[in-house]
């Protein structure tokens, strides 16, 4: 046996101890915080209490109810950075009480229907730097959340009823993205919904009523996309806006209603 069969051999040996690192939880009682490592398949099962969660060094490539399916009353829940590349159904169902959901910085591309269901009083979900490209209609059902962040994917479109059963929602965040067509009942069901962030698209064309049924918005950020015109009647049903933005367009001349 040379140099080069032994140096293949040790390879192995050190990737197989590395891939089966069995999860493990410290807890920072400082920081009132748990850092889990090692997580591919589920948490270790712990007394979790209304502390704040991070993972490190994970591997999560399928996020489901089972992958977290224990009583606790979290606070903040990180799997930033963690390999994620599909949410199932329900797959935070068990943290009804964290406030803040750090999924940033993954591999997402597939969000299943419902797959928030039961946060009620989260503050922000945080989905920034993803792989998005589309939405599946229903997939913030069942959600109360302040915030919810989808900048900095490849989202291309927004088809109609994306935010169905949505309960309540202040933010949204949709900057940063591909964002070409935007279907007539794309905001459906976001009538709660004051600061709307689309800036830094392609969106050259607003349907006719696309904004009637967001009551409570305030602010809309459009600028730096491609638009060049409105039909008449655009923007009825703003009747609480008071900031639009619409930098760095190529509009030719402006008509409110």
């Amino acid at each position: 046996m040379d140099f080069a069969d032994i140096a293949i051999i040790l390879a192995v040996i050190v990737t197989g101890g590395v891939c089966q690192r069995p999860p493990t939880c410290d807890f920072q009682n400082d920081q009132r915080l748990f850092t889990c490592r090692y997580v591919k398949e589920a948490f270790p099962k712990l007394f979790y209490g209304n502390y704040n969660l991070k993972c490190e060094l994970c591997n999560i490539r399928i996020f489901s109810p089972q992958t977290f399916p224990y009583e606790n009353n979290l606070i903040t829940f990180n799997v930033s950075d963690s390999g994620l590349q599909y949410i199932t159904s329900q797959a935070f169902s068990n943290l009804g009480n964290v406030q803040y959901l750090y999924l940033q910085n993954n591999r997402i591309m597939n969000i299943s229907r419902g797959a928030f269901s039961k946060l009620r009083q989260v503050y922000q979900i945080n989905l920034e730097n993803n792989l998005l490209v589309e939405l599946e209609p229903g997939f913030l059902s069942d959600v109360e959340s302040n915030s919810v962040s989808l900048a900095n994917n490849k989202i291309s479109e927004l088809p109609d009823n994306a935010f169905e059963g949505t309960l309540t929602l202040l933010v949204l965040h949709l900057q940063n993205n591909q964002i070409k067509t935007i279907h007539p009942n794309a905001f459906f069901g976001l009538d709660t919904l004051e600061y709307l962030e689309l800036q830094n698209n392609q969106i050259c064309y607003l349907p006719l009523g696309l904004f009637r049924e967001m009551k409570s918005l305030r602010v809309l950020n459009l600028a730096d996309n491609k638009l060049t015109d409105f039909s008449l009647g655009t923007f009825s049903g703003l009747s609480q806006l008071n900031g639009l933005v619409l930098a760095n367009n190529s509009l030719q001349f402006f008509r409110w209603q």
